[in-house]
Order: structure tokens, then sequence, then C-alpha cells
């Protein structure tokens, strides 16, 4: 018995071990309750697509859970959508938690009704079980399952939003319509439209059918806008008539759309509700406003016509009557009849108003003193037609219409009727003709009493107030007003110098001050005109200036006696008298001041003399004299003129003329004219041959001619000072010692001795013995010679143009072969040592000693020659005889850029082209000493280049394909190869080279093998070489190998053997920490022999 004690007591304890640890804990948890699920995103795994979703758990039991792990399947009535795995999730007791996790989707008819019904309505039920597994409290080494059986739950979308809403209807064309539409994506995940079908009712009752067959990407939370195509039908009068009659109706869209969600093809239902309201409004510019008779406006008008807020429609109107205000005043009626209302807009429609006798004064007075008028519309009723039946309306809008002063057509013009002196002889009077043009209010019969005009000049910047007399607006109405202009006030003279000399004066009429009379009603205005006009003048004075015969009595300075012509063309102006006239002279172009105030001499016999008289409309020619001092600017540019051209082309400006007008004393401003001018005197000088002798002298051959003689001169003698063309300093004393022969058209060919002067002469000379063309000016120049078989003395000019063209051909090259490079804290400098081969071909001779120069570098920049440095020849040298090679030292510092052109082509090639330009050499000829310009020189630089080169191809792996045959077929699959590279600095100075790269080529056709590359940087001194070995090459090219597989089928194998191969790349050097490309090609190098066997 008491054994049976002894068992039956632990079989106790474990029950109730067993009640506590499974079925208490069973009693006192309940599922997990899930109330809503929120659609986030999603994220998609190969063919897998997961909803990202916020989940709303709820612990409906009275202890806390804890969720180890857990499964819960979703599904709907017609299967299932999904499914979750959820983990590790505290849940307090009675409390709601919103977790993050992914629902993973399955495909299915059940999937689509949800999508479905989630997207037409912004949620979807579902129910939802499964399984969680949770920890026994106290004793946490027991999970317990629990089960979550079947349950309804609600999975919504974050943003609730209509998918379909409508904006706009069209049915501008009779039953053919477009409905506009928004779509609104409420998801976070992008959705295509595929298509829109659906019908429009109205009550009830279908009036149409709106549908898009075209693909539309709706991004995430996106907004776009499409148009349906649509119909309506004869329904439609029913809602028109409610719309009119009732003021506003609501239209509603039921139909589908077919989305792309996930890429699962979901129907979605559509039900969208609008309202339109009756709103009849136009918008009307006015284009002008016509006065048919005092009490009848019409207004000629472009407008933008709607009866419907959202529902565009054409419209007939057959007519609306209206009533018209202005300023809140009834002023009278109007009505719009007969107008086909297409698109909204029609243009050029006529507005008839009819003005009552007592709103006629307050509407022309709103015009006269605003320059506009804001008449308003209201009380629109009549009769329209819609989809051909007749439709009365009435409206209550007030519909502002803007017409301005300029619609009424109203300008005015001026021209000069007279001008007369005063008898003291102090003012003009000038009297003009007041144009006023008014057809559009001609209706009217405005009368203007006591009319005064505030008139400004712009020109003067001077403000007059001018009486006229009555006038009445019609077509065409003129009216005197006189201004008279006080000579002695300088504002005054200037308005009147240009109502003489101008062909038009530029007014500004600002205002028009006094009173209309209308409909026997007076009312006074202040009228804010500002119209501009301009005054064309009955009466010109214009005046023109030929140069004639010119001399010079020093440099720069010319006395030149003129033509010139006096017009004046005048109905009322007669005896007119120039006594002096000033002008300033400018080149063609207007940007060189040539002289300033030119100045005729006066005559001079018991008082002032006038140049010329006139006193009848006509034109007179005179002559007269005037001084010129020429700037220094402007002879330049007249030089530089003459280089090129006979004639040059100038600018008169700032010429004032002073007259007499009936013995009034008048300045005139002229107007600015140009002029074309032939450049007198001017020479042309071919130099075709050039040397320097002993005694600062230089001889030499030429040709002399000038654009200024036709005629044959023969010249026994010629004698004249030279003068630089640019600093006008003297050099040179020139005399003709032998002529050769007098051609017609060329004054000599003859030879002249030269006498350079000045502590500098040879600056001028240098372009003549580069063979360039320059200016220079002569000075006391005289000839003498046989003109008409008479002996002549011939003062030829005080400053001569010479145009000098030499024909001398002087050939000039260098090379450069030792050279060396050293640092600086700018930029490297080049020191090198060549030859100089000069070559004379023509024109020039003579002994020149060269102490040094000085010289820009120019080097080739993406297409063109650019300065990139200066350097200095430090070695004397002397050329003598027509060939020599001369050994020349030079030093130039360039550029950072440009020393990256010298290093990339001398590490690659061994040679630099480049050129020295603006070379000013340290001359001496015999006893001339100086500084000569020497033309452009092209040197060489001579030099070995950066060695690279592939001295080992070592063949790492190799695999074959063997086929069988016979012979069998042989390939090779792959190839791993390495290469051993040896670089060489041959110079001596210290070259760095990284980022080698390299494609590898078969040597006997050039085809490409594989690529390979070396990125270490090495750094070589003076006459250093360096071997980076084992660079690996990715052979992606094994064809052209195969014609070097050769098959030995006595000895059973087959061979790669005598290939060859070369390398050709590109590395980054560095000298002196400046960087630049270098380019190479390798000699050929061969791959050695593998074999494989066969048999």
């Amino acid at each position: 018995m008491k054994r049976k004690v002894f068992i039956i007591i632990p079989i106790i304890i474990l029950l109730i071990i067993t009640f506590i640890i499974y079925f208490i804990p069973s009693m006192l948890y309940s599922s997990p309750k899930i109330n809503s699920i929120k659609l986030q995103g999603y994220e998609n795994e190969g063919e897998n697509y997961y909803l990202k979703v916020l989940v709303n758990l709820e612990n409906t039991a009275s202890i806390d859970v804890y969720i180890l792990e857990g499964e819960i399947n979703i599904f709907n009535d017609f299967g299932e959508i999904g499914m979750t795995k959820i983990n590790n999730i505290n849940l307090p007791s009675h409390k709601n938690l919103t977790i993050q996790t992914k629902v993973l989707l399955k495909p299915s008819k059940a999937l689509e009704e949800f999508l479905s019904e989630l997207l037409s309505q912004g949620y979807a039920n579902f129910y939802y079980s499964g399984n969680v597994k949770i920890p026994i409290p106290f004793i946490n080494i027991f999970n317990l399952n629990v089960e979550i059986k079947k349950e309804k739950a609600r999975f919504e979308l974050v943003k609730v939003e209509t998918l379909i809403d409508i904006i706009r209807i069209y049915a501008v064309e009779g039953e053919s319509a477009k409905v506009r539409i928004s779509l609104k994506n409420p998801t976070e995940i992008d959705l295509t439209i595929n298509k829109v079908y659906g019908d429009l009712y109205y009550k009830g009752i279908k009036i149409g059918k709106a549908t898009m067959n075209n693909e539309v990407f709706l991004p995430a939370e996106g907004i776009t806008f499409i148009n349906l195509e649509a119909s309506i039908n004869e329904n439609v009068s029913l809602f028109l008539s409610d719309l009119i009659t009732i003021k506003s109706a609501n239209i509603t869209y039921i139909g589908y759309a077919e989305v792309n969600f996930l890429n699962y093809n979901v129907k979605i239902n559509i039900n969208s509700s609008k309202q339109v309201n009756f709103n009849f409004n136009l918008d009307a510019k006015v284009n002008s406003a016509y006065f048919e008779n005092p009490n009848t406006l019409i207004l000629n008008v472009d407008s933008n016509f709607s009866i419907f807020d959202i529902f565009d429609i054409n419209f007939y109107i057959n007519k609306l009557e209206l009533t018209v205000y202005v300023g809140g005043e009834k002023v009278g009626t109007g009505f719009i009849r007969d107008l086909d209302v297409r698109d909204k807009t029609i243009n050029n429609i006529d507005f008839r108003l009819s003005i009552t006798d007592e709103g006629l004064p307050s509407l022309i007075y709103t015009f006269f003193s605003n320059k506009t008028v804001t008449i308003t519309i209201k009380n629109i009723k009549g009769s329209i037609k819609l989809l051909n039946k007749d439709f009365n309306i009435t409206a209550s809008p007030s519909i502002p219409i803007l017409v301005s002063y300029e619609t009424l057509g109203i300008s005015f013009e001026a021209e000069i009727y007279s001008i007369l002196p005063t008898f003291d002889l102090k003012s003009l009077n000038v009297t003009l003709n007041l144009i006023s043009k008014a057809s559009n209010i001609k209706g009217l019969q405005l009368k203007i009493i006591n009319p005064q005009f505030k008139i400004y000049s712009p020109d003067a910047n001077i403000t007059f107030i001018i009486n006229a007399e009555d006038f009445i607006f019609t077509d065409y109405t003129i009216t005197k007003i006189n201004i008279k202009l006080n000579i002695y006030d300088p504002i005054t003279n200037k308005l009147a110098s240009i109502f003489l000399t101008q062909g038009k004066i530029k007014f500004l009429i600002l205002e028009m001050n006094g009173t209309i009379e209308v409909k026997n009603a007076r009312i006074p205005i202040n009228f804010k005109v500002n119209q501009s006009i301009d005054v064309t003048p009955l009466s010109l004075i214009d005046l023109k200036i030929y140069a004639g015969l010119v001399t010079s009595p020093s440099l720069g300075v010319f006395e030149v006696n003129i033509n010139a012509t006096l017009n004046v063309t005048t109905k009322v102006i007669t005896d007119i008298c120039i006594i002096q006239i000033t002008y300033d002279v400018y080149s063609g172009d207007g940007n060189t001041l040539i002289a300033k105030n030119v100045t005729t001499v006066e005559k001079y016999k018991e008082g002032r003399l006038p140049l010329v008289c006139i006193s009848e409309p006509g034109n007179k020619t005179f002559e007269a004299t005037i001084r010129v001092t020429i700037t220094t600017e402007g002879l330049k540019w007249i030089a530089e003129e003459a280089l090129q051209k006979d004639f040059i082309s100038l600018q008169i400006r700032n010429a004032i003329i002073y007259i007499k007008l009936y013995n009034l004393p008048l300045n005139l401003t002229a107007k600015s004219f140009n002029i074309v001018a032939e450049l007198y005197p001017r020479v042309i000088v071919q130099v075709t041959d050039f040397s320097f002798s002993p005694g600062k002298k230089a001889f030499a051959k030429v040709s002399v001619y000038s654009p200024n003689y036709n005629l044959t001169v023969h010249l026994s003698s010629l004698t004249a000072y030279l003068h630089d063309g640019i600093t006008l300093k003297r050099f040179a004393y020139a005399q003709l010692t032998k002529i050769e022969e007098n051609v017609k058209g060329k004054l000599i060919v003859g030879y002249f001795d030269i006498s350079l002067l000045g502590e500098d002469p040879l600056t001028p000379l240098g372009p003549i013995i580069k063979g360039e063309t320059i200016r220079i000016y002569g000075t006391n120049v005289s000839a003498k010679g046989i003109i008409g078989g008479k002996p002549v003395e011939i003062i030829v000019a005080q400053t001569l143009f010479i145009r000098v063209e030499a024909e001398i051909i002087i050939d000039f090259n260098a090379t450069i072969k030792s050279f060396n490079i050293k640092p600086s804290s700018q930029s490297p400098i080049i020191d090198g040592t060549g030859i100089l081969n000069v070559t004379i071909k023509k024109g020039f001779s003579g002994i020149i000693n060269i102490k040094g120069a000085t010289f820009a570098v120019k080097v080739p920049i993406r297409g063109d020659w650019v300065i990139v440095g200066q350097g200095n020849i430090n070695h004397q040298i002397t050329i003598t005889g027509s060939n020599a090679s001369l050994y020349i030292g030079a030093q130039a510092q360039i550029s950072k850029e440009g020393f990256a052109y010298f290093g990339e082509n001398l590490l690659s090639s061994g040679k630099v082209t480049l050129k020295f330009s603006e070379i000013l050499m340290d001359v001496e000829i015999y006893d001339i000493k100086g500084k000569l310009p020497f033309k452009e020189i092209t040197v060489v630089f001579l030099g070995p280049k950066l060695i690279i080169n592939v001295i080992n191809i070592n063949i790492v792996d190799i695999k074959w394909s063997i086929r069988g045959g016979f012979p069998p077929t042989v390939r090779i699959e792959s190839i791993k190869v390495t290469v051993d590279v040896i670089v060489k600095n041959p110079f001596n100075f210290t070259v760095s080279i990284s980022n080698i790269s390299f494609n590898v080529h078969e040597a006997g056709s050039g085809s490409y093998l594989g690529r390979g590359s070396y990125s270490q940087q090495i750094t070589l001194a003076p006459q250093q070489s360096f071997i980076a070995k084992d660079i690996p090459v990715d052979i992606s090219n094994i064809g052209p190998l195969i014609s070097y597989i050769k098959i030995d089928i006595r000895n059973g194998q087959a061979c790669l053997t005598n290939a060859k191969a070369f390398a050709q790349g590109r590395g980054l050097a560095n000298i002196y920490g400046i960087t630049f490309n270098v380019d190479f090609i390798t000699s050929k190098t061969s791959i050695p022999t593998v074999c494989t066997r066969i048999l």
C-alpha cells in the first residue's frame, strides 16, 4: 500500500505541473487581434512581390504577451491573398501596438478582387488566421503555440483619395466631346492606367459616354490630367434645360478603370460626380470705339464667352439685351445679336450701345478726364441656341469693359506754317498748323472752346503753354498755334536751330485744357494727352562740305580749300547768309577724333563778310579756306587706312553754322553726316633691294607711285625726311641718287641714299627687312622735275602718307640638338645650343652683327600658335653673305601648359617643333647700333625619346582545345600572359612616369590581342633604367595567334611558335612637377614557344 502511495504522488504532481504549464496559460491567453493593416509601399525579390504594411495588433488577454514568432494567412471569400510573418513582439495587456512588416502576395483571383476593392474605395475587408509561438511565464524554457482563429479585419490605404475626378467637360463640336479628368494615385506604389471606360448620367439618365484606351503612367502619390474621348446624346437637353433654369446640375461618371498594380491587372470601379453651374460671363478687349451719332456708341471687341463654369459648349446668340453703366450711373442700354460662339472666342464683334442724353456728358467727361472709361454691363437677358434648341436666359453679372482713349482714334500732327523774325530782331515767331484727326468721334460734333496746350520739347528740354483757336473734332481739323523763340536764350536758340536745319522735330503734347461742348452741355476738361508728334518743317537748311586742294605747312597740319553747298527748301524764308562754319571730324566709324573745331577762315572787308547768301529756294556752292590740325591718333588712323585704301570715310559732327536771317544773327547746329575723302597726298613705295653701308647709311632701290597722280612726271631730284608711322619720330633722310625709268602711273623707279638719324633708326626699318608692309610719313618733301616738257621745282607736300611694300625675302630656321632642362620656382627653363640657318633669297645685303636677342615662344594649342613663354639668345653671331649656318645658344622659360606640349612631344617622339616670334635683336650694322625686329623663326628640338620596351613575354598558363580528326583540330581556349617592361631615361634630368597602360598587338597583322597596365610610379634619375616584371596582360582576342599553331604529327604534338607581338600605349610623365602624357610603341618581341600533346 505504501508503495502505491509513492507511485500516485509523483503522478499527481506531474499532472499539477502540466496543468500549470499548459492549461492555465491556455485559459489566460487569447490570440492577438489585427485591427487594421495600412499600405506603405512594396518591394520585390525575384518573382515575389511584398506589400510593406503597418499592422495594428491588439492584445485582448489579461496578461502581457511576448510573441516569439508567428505566421498569419490573409484571405477573402475568393481564396488566399497572401501571408505575413511576425517575430519578437511585446504586446502589453489590453494595449494596441503598430508594427511594420511585409505581406507576401499570392497571385490569384482572390488577390485581384482584393486589389480592385482596395483601389476602388480606399479599403478592403479580409480574413486572417494562423499561429503564434509565445513563452510560458516564469518558465521560459517552455513555449506555447497559440492558434489565431479566423477573424475579419480591414486593409486600408494610408491616404484615401478618389482615383478619378471630373475637371471639365468640352462639347464644342456637337455630339463629339471630351471629358477632362484628374488621376490621383492614392498609394505609395506606381500605377499604370491601361483603360478608362464609363457613362455620363444626369438624374439616372444616360447622356453620354467617355473612354480612354491609352496607357498612362501614374507615379506613387502622383497626379496627372488626361482627356477622355466622349460623346453625348439627345438626353443632354434635359441636363442643359435644368442647368439654365435651376442654375446648377450634377453630372455623374460611372464606369471602371483597368490598372496595372504590381504587375497585376486590376479593375477599379468609378463613381464620380461633379456640379456644373450656370455662369454667363464674357471678357472683352476693345479694338475701337465709334460714335455713329451722339446717342449711339459702337464698340468693336474681341471677346471670350462662357455660359457654364466647367462645361464648354458651342452656342449661338440670337439676341442678348443688356444695361450699360458708367461709374455706377446708368447711361443707356445695348445689345448683341446673331453671333456664333465656337471655342468660346469670337473676334471683331460689335456691341451697339444706346446712350441717353442724360448719360452722354458723364461718359464724355470720363473719357477726357481719365483717358479711359469702364463701361459695366449688367442685367443680361435674351435667347441663345444650344444643340439646335432655343433657350431663354437671364443673368445678373457685372461685366467691366475697359475703353481707352486710344480706341477713340484721336491723334495730333503738326507742321510749320511760317517762321518770321520779330520787329525787334530778338526772336523768331514760329506758327504751326496743329492737325487733329478724330474720325471715330466726329458723330459727336465735339467742340473744344478756348483750347490750351502744354507742349514739351525733348530736344531743347523746355515746356510751352500755347493757346489755340476753337475747333471741332472731325476727320481732319487744323488749328494754328504760335511759338515765340528768343534767339538770345541758349535753349530757345537751340530749338530755332533745329527748326531750321533738321528734317523733323519732336514734340510731346502733355495736356489739352479747355471746355467741351456736347448736346448743349459744357464740360471743363484737363485732358492728359501724352502723345509724341513729329513736326514736319516747311523750311529746311542743309549744308554739305567737300574737301578740295590740300597743302601741309607742317606735320599733321593741313590747309584745305573746301567746296560747300548750301541748300534751302522754303516757302517763307528768304535772305539767308552764312558767315562762318565750325565742325569736328571723326573717323567713319565714329571712334577716332581726327580734328577738333575745324573752322573756316573769316572774310574781312570793313567787317565780317558772308561766305555765301541765298534769297530764294535752291542751292549755292561756295569756296572757303579751313586750317586743320589733325590729332596724333587721327594721323595714325588715316595712315592705317592709307595702307589699304585710296579713299577714307569721315564723319562730320557738331557742325555750327553762323548765319544771318533777315539780319537776325543765329547759330544753327547742323546734322551729322558722312563724307568720302580722297587720301591726298599719298604715295606707295615698293622696296626691291636694300643694303647698309658704313657711315650710318643705307641704300635702296624703290618703285614709287601715287594714286593721286595719273600723268607722266619726269623727276630729276627728290628729297624727304622719313618718320616712324607709329611714334611719328624722325629716323632718316632720303635722297634720290639715280633714276632708272619714269613710267606713266608711277612717279619714279630709282635708287635712294638714306642717311639714318637718331639713336635707334633700325626699329622702323625692321618690318621692311622682314618683308612686311608698313606706313611711314614724309615731311619737307621737295622735288625737281619736268612736267609738260618744262623744268619745274615742285614742293610736293609737308606731310606725305607713305605705304612701304618690301619685296625682301629672308628665310630663318633653327635646330637645337643639345639642351638641358632646369627647374625654377615658376616653370622650367630650357637651355640649349644648335644651328641657325639663314638664307637671304631676295632684296637684302649687308653684314649684321647680332649681339643678342629676345623672343617669345609659341607652341600649337588647340589649333592655334599661342605664346607660352619668353627667351633670349645669349650667343653673339654675325650674318654675312646670302647663306649662313651659325652656332647659337638660347634660353627660354615657358609656361606649364607650354612645357607640357614640349615634354609630351620630346618624350614621345624625340622631336619638338615650336616658333620664336616677336624677335628683337640687339645688332650692329657697320657703325649703326640699335634694336632690329626680326621675322618669326621655326625652331626644331631634336633629342632622344623616353625608352619604353617589352623585353620578355611570359606564358603563365595556356589551355588547349583538341578535336578529333586527322590531323586533329587544335585551338587555344585561353592563355595567361605577363610581360617584363624596361623604362629608360636617356636625358640628363630626372623623369617620373606612372599609370602606364598599353594594348598588345600581334606583330604580323597588327591585330589586337589584349591589354595591360602598370599603375605604380617609376622615378628615373638621368641615364637610369627600371624593369617592371610580371605585368599581367588580359588576352581577350586569341584569334590572331591561330595561324602560329603548328601541328607535328611525327612527334604527336602541337606548338604555338614563331609568334611576335608589340605594345602601343600611354603613360603619365612628370618633369619638375609638370605632368603630361607620353605615347610609346615598343619593338617586336617574340612570344615563347609552348607545346601540347595531341596523340
